[in-house]
C-alpha cells in the first residue's frame, strides 16, 4: 500500500495545464481520487450533491457536515492520537463548525453554462488498501491474533501519518493497550484519559465503551485503536454506523451552545431506534412498523 501525501498549503500552483483556475482543495479533492494512487482499488463515479453536504458551505455544510468538535475526539490538531500526523489533513472552516477532509469533491457538468444550470457529480474511492488493511486489523482482533491486529494498524499509519516514532503507540499489542488504559489525573472519575465525554470539548477523547459480549479487555483496547483509524478514514462516508451497531457502542445527539455541546438523546445499547423503520408505504399497505 501506498497512499502518497498532499497537504494543501503546499500546492501553490492554482492552474491547470490548459490555464483553468482550480484552487488548493480541488486539487487536494482530486489527489485523493487519483487513479494512480496505488491505495484506490475501486473507483466509481456517481450523480450525487455529496460533495457540497459534506463540503465547506455554511449553508448545507453546517447541517450534515462533521463539526469541529467531534472532529477533535478523532484527530486533535490533525494528529491520531495512537500514531502521527494525519497526511490527508482536514480544513475547519472560518467559521470554525465543519471539518472537512478533501477527498469527496464535486464535479460540475454544465448543460448551460450561462445560465449556470447542470449536473452535479463525485468520483468516490469505494475500496482501498486503507479500509481493506483495517478490516482485516478488526478480523485478527476478533479472533485474538493481537499481535496481527496490531502489526496491520501499524502498517496503515505508515501509509496514512507521518509515521513519528514519539507519536505512535502500535508497535505491539502491549503498548498499544497500555495507551487505552492511561490514567486520567485531572479527573480521577474517569476510567482512562481517553474516556468519551458526550459534555466535554477536550481533544482526544475517542473511546467510546464497546458493548459486545465475548470480548476480553485487551481485545476492546487493541479495537479502540482499529475503530478509531477506521473513523478517520472513512469520514464522510456514513459507514462509522456499522461500527457503532456492530460493537453497540452507545452514542448521543448534542446541540451545540456558544461552542459547548450539550447532549439531548441517547442511542442505548439496545434502543430499538439501531432497527431501520420499515418504509412509510410498506406500514400503510399493513405491515406492522418496528417500534420506536
Amino acid at each position: 500500500m501506498n497512499r502518497q501525501e498532499y497537504s494543501i498549503n503546499r500546492f501553490f500552483d492554482t492552474k491547470r495545464a490548459f490555464g483553468e483556475s482550480v484552487s488548493k482543495l480541488d486539487i487536494a479533492f482530486n489527489r485523493y481520487i487519483e487513479p494512480e494512487q496505488t491505495a484506490n482499488f475501486l473507483l466509481v463515479a456517481a450523480e450525487s450533491i455529496w460533495g457540497r453536504v459534506s463540503g465547506p458551505y455554511p449553508s448545507i455544510g453546517k447541517k450534515f457536515a462533521m463539526q469541529n468538535i467531534t472532529y477533535n475526539e478523532i484527530t486533535p490538531d490533525a494528529s491520531l492520537p495512537i500514531g502521527g500526523w494525519v497526511r490527508y489533513r482536514c480544513l475547519v472552516t472560518s467559521q470554525g463548525a465543519i471539518a472537512v477532509m478533501p477527498k469527496v469533491g464535486e464535479f460540475f457538468e454544465y448543460l448551460d453554462k450561462v445560465a449556470g444550470i447542470g449536473w452535479t457529480h463525485i468520483v468516490q474511492a469505494v475500496f482501498t488498501a486503507d479500509e481493506t488493511l483495517l478490516t482485516r486489523a478488526e478480523a485478527y482482533a476478533l479472533s485474538g491474533d493481537l499481535v496481527s491486529a496490531t502489526k496491520d494498524l501499524d502498517t496503515f499509519l505508515r501509509a496514512f501519518t507521518y509515521y513519528n516514532a514519539s507519536y505512535r503507540h502500535t508497535e505491539s499489542p502491549e503498548k498499544l493497550i497500555a495507551f487505552m488504559r492511561l490514567e486520567d489525573t485531572d479527573d480521577p472519575s474517569k476510567k482512562t484519559k481517553h474516556e468519551y465525554d458526550p459534555k466535554g470539548v477536550d481533544p482526544g477523547k475517542f473511546k467510546k465503551e464497546i458493548n459486545l459480549e465475548g470480548l476480553t479487555e485487551d481485545q476492546k483496547d487493541v479495537l479502540q485503536g482499529i475503530l478509531l483509524a477506521k473513523r478517520a478514514l472513512t469520514l464522510h462516508e456514513g459507514t462509522r454506523w456499522f461500527d457503532i451497531n456492530r460493537y453497540k457502542i452507545e452514542i448521543y445527539r448534542r446541540k451545540i451552545y456558544d461552542g459547548t455541546p450539550v447532549p439531548t438523546d441517547k442511542l442505548t445499547v439496545d434502543d430499538p431506534r439501531r432497527v431501520f423503520q420499515i418504509p412509510q408505504q410498506m406500514v400503510v399497505a399493513g405491515m406492522q412498523a418496528n417500534p420506536r
